[in-house]
């Protein structure tokens, strides 16, 4: 029988291998105010950063041109390929590709000036051992730029939450409160800069729109969506010509190594 760790990343694997061109295609992941905030925040220098979960690559070019090189790291081949399209279509030369893990970097200690991480962390195994192996790599004064769609304070809500994200995607693991990853970052040894939280608009259509949803579990996701609970207080579904929004909550963390 495999560990869950292993389980975990072959669901990865699984779901971000089918949906590599919707993650390329997504306004939320190719366009949006956290995609510019992790750029703006992100220092300026000579050295290397690493995107961690890098996905279709958007976050590794948008920081490219802050640093030496500035590697696009994922676990899964299929991301990594449409990554290096898109990196190839746009003319940039210092993105290198990684296959790794968030938690073993295969990375020195101490080599990195910058480290990114956008709309991910959800899905992996440990965020504590992934912050773990920020700090080593980093070098010291460096930062990381985390970027995560969080839960709610409320223990119920968030619970509604992540098992509504877990059926639209088997490879969410869990979204944590602000209150929780501040706390990690501390007890991995960072010092946070900056902690501001975005409210993200999502088209719901847009947002099932992917290969591996079938029309029952799509049904189902809506009807939570829609009644009157702690998920639709969370998540402020309302209809705006003609199409079903809601909001995701972002945090931005701007955190550097001691």
């Amino acid at each position: 029988m495999s560990s869950q760790p292993e389980d975990q990343k072959e669901r990865v694997r699984e779901s971000f291998g089918q949906d590599s061109e919707y993650y390329r295609k997504s306004a939320p992941h190719a366009k949006s105010t956290s995609l510019k905030r992790a750029a703006e925040l992100i220092q300026s220098g000579t050295g290397a950063i690493l995107d961690v979960a890098t996905g279709a690559g958007h976050t590794a070019l948008a920081v490219a041109g802050k640093a030496r090189i500035a590697i696009a790291s994922d676990l899964t081949f299929g991301m990594l390929r449409t990554a290096r399209n898109l990196r190839d279509e746009r003319g940039v030369e210092n993105v290198p590709i990684l296959r790794c893990r968030a938690e073993t970097l295969p990375l020195a200690s101490a080599s990195l000036a910058g480290v990114t991480v956008r709309i991910a962390p959800h899905h992996f195994e440990s965020v504590s051992l992934f912050l773990t192996e920020v700090a080593r790599v980093l070098e010291p004064g460096g930062s990381l730029v985390y970027v995560d769609n969080i839960a709610p304070d409320n223990t119920e809500t968030a619970a509604a939450y992540n098992q509504w994200e877990k059926l639209r995607d088997p490879s969410h693991v869990r979204c944590a409160s602000i209150a929780e990853l501040l706390a990690s970052l501390d007890t991995a040894g960072f010092k946070v800069e900056l902690a501001e939280t975005l409210r993200k608009p999502i088209e719901f259509g847009n947002w099932i729109n992917r290969p591996h949803l079938d029309d029952p579990t799509r049904q189902e996701l809506h009807k939570r969506l829609v009644v009157k609970g702690p998920l639709s207080q969370w998540l402020r579904p309302r209809l705006q010509a003609g199409r079903l929004m809601f909001l995701e909550t972002e945090a931005v963390i701007l955190a550097v190594r001691s």
